[in-house]
């Protein structure tokens, strides 16, 4: 195992009586554990049971309060938490060891759960090679998140790592260009060379970049925006990024005229 990964760099885990369900029945997907709680009963606690007797994932019924301990919101997990191993969830280093090229995005103090959930649909529907999330300052992959993502976090290319500043350091090393969108930057997104092994990175609603990824930045370009809007959700500013490189790598493969 590399030295930073963490238990939970493999899983992507679901709680609440829906979402489980949902995950249950999606043919593409591997599971890890399901926990059920004792005192959890009903008709979707009964199809929870026999969807995972039938895919034949490991089920332990516990103590409510450990399906709590791992959800964080008692109120939200009703008694039932589930591993899902999508396959394409990795820690940064072992992300990195397998060099990727063309774009990523690194989420940095991001707080919001709807945020979090819309970048990674962008991303997964732009196609970047990581979308980095820290385990610590980013939301857990939770309900909302995953609601907010439609589905596509189940098939995006998560790397978990402990903060934005350690992955920031270990990118620069190994030769990734750290970029962001800031509103005076002198060049334009639009215009801008952008460098093959890029990567976003993604500021804090309100506060923006953290002060300790600041100083990895080397490249800064802003949206232009004619009209009276000073600002846009950092979830829609991510996806105008994204998308302008898939721009590129479109013009890129288009044929040339004789």
């Amino acid at each position: 195992m590399p030295k930073d990964e963490h238990p939970r760099d493999r899983y992507i885990t679901v709680f609440g009586r829906k979402p489980v369900l949902e995950a249950l029945r999606h043919p593409d997907l591997q599971f890890g554990r399901c926990l059920v709680a004792h005192n959890a009963s009903g008709t979707e606690i009964k199809a929870i049971l026999s969807l995972a007797r039938n895919r034949q994932v490991k089920l332990e019924r516990c103590n409510p309060k450990f399906v709590n301990r791992i959800s964080r919101n008692a109120r939200q997990d009703q008694g039932v938490a589930l591993d899902v191993d999508t396959g394409l969830m990795s820690s940064l280093e072992t992300w990195i060891a397998q060099e990727h090229s063309g774009q990523s995005v690194l989420l940095d103090g991001i707080d919001t759960p709807g945020n979090v959930g819309m970048i990674i649909r962008s991303a997964v529907a732009a196609s970047v090679s990581g979308i980095i999330m820290p385990r610590r300052g980013c939301p857990d992959l939770t309900p909302l998140v995953l609601k907010a993502s439609a589905g596509t976090a189940f098939h995006a290319p998560l790397v978990r790592t402990e903060t934005a500043a350690l992955a920031a350091e270990q990118l620069c090393l190994k030769g990734y260009v750290l970029a962001r969108l800031r509103a005076d930057a002198e060049h334009s997104l639009f215009s801008a060379a952008l460098p093959d092994k890029l990567v976003w990175v993604l500021g804090n609603e309100t506060h923006g970049i953290s002060e300790s990824v600041t100083p990895f930045i080397r490249q800064w370009v802003n949206i232009p925006m004619p009209g009276s809007t000073e600002s846009l959700n950092v979830a829609m500013a991510s996806t105008i990024a994204v998308f302008e490189g898939v721009r590129r790598q479109m013009e890129n493969k288009a044929p040339t005229g004789a």
